[in-house]
């Protein structure tokens, strides 16, 4: 299996644990479906759509940005990463949700169709350009910016998980952004530098 597809894979699984759901079945999806099919063990069937957020995309209009490029050559070389990330979430937000609502997809029959948004990523050359700043999020500004776009989507839900500090926002057609409440084992999971890494490997650096 292609890098992509176990990334995709995993950043979904990452999502379900995170709202206390289990997946009896995780499937990706050649294109033009959406990424990842998944069948929960409540019966309900989840098509989603999955793609990062960069910190700043938006201000160079489109691809990864400067920073991942520049933070996956600091990690290459063995380098301490030293970055500065833009403080605009909402704006790096409106940006990708922008990029997948021009695209068309259909889900397989039976399927919700779901957009996730994922960043605060634990991943080698890729935490700091992912990186959005929870205090910069507020849901009346998010729901202002992205609202009508989503409305006029074929996106039933959107979720935008910054997987550290495990942070989860909920969109559907029926309600606005809402932060989500952690569950029990959320609440109790390890400091970020113990987060593990997209792949099963433990984050090494330290926490200072």
């Amino acid at each position: 299996m292609a890098l992509k597809a176990q990334k995709e894979l995993e950043l979904v699984l990452r999502l379900l644990q995170r709202k206390g759901l289990h997946a009896v079945d995780r499937q990706s999806w050649p294109p033009p479906l959406p990424d990842v099919g998944a069948t929960l063990s409540d019966g309900r069937r989840i098509a989603f759509e999955v793609t990062e957020v960069h910190a700043d995309e938006h201000l160079f209009g489109g691809g990864k940005g400067c920073l991942r490029a520049r933070e996956v050559r600091q990690a290459l070389q063995g380098e301490d990463v030293d970055i500065s990330v833009p403080n605009a979430p909402i704006a790096a937000i409106k940006y990708r949700i922008q990029a997948k609502c021009v695209k068309r997809y259909t889900a397989k029959p039976g399927y919700e169709l779901s957009l996730l948004l994922a960043a605060n990523i634990p991943q080698f050359g890729g935490v700091a350009a992912t990186t959005l700043f929870p205090a910069f999020i507020q849901e009346a500004a998010l729901t202002a910016a992205t609202h009508d776009l989503l409305e006029s989507s074929a996106f039933e839900r959107v979720y935008l998980h910054l997987i550290q500090p495990g942070v989860l926002y909920e969109w559907s057609k029926q309600e606005a952004w809402v932060e989500m409440a952690k569950t029990t084992d959320e609440a109790a999971r390890p400091p970020f530098w113990a987060e593990p890494l997209l792949g099963g490997v433990c984050w090494q650096g330290s926490a200072s």
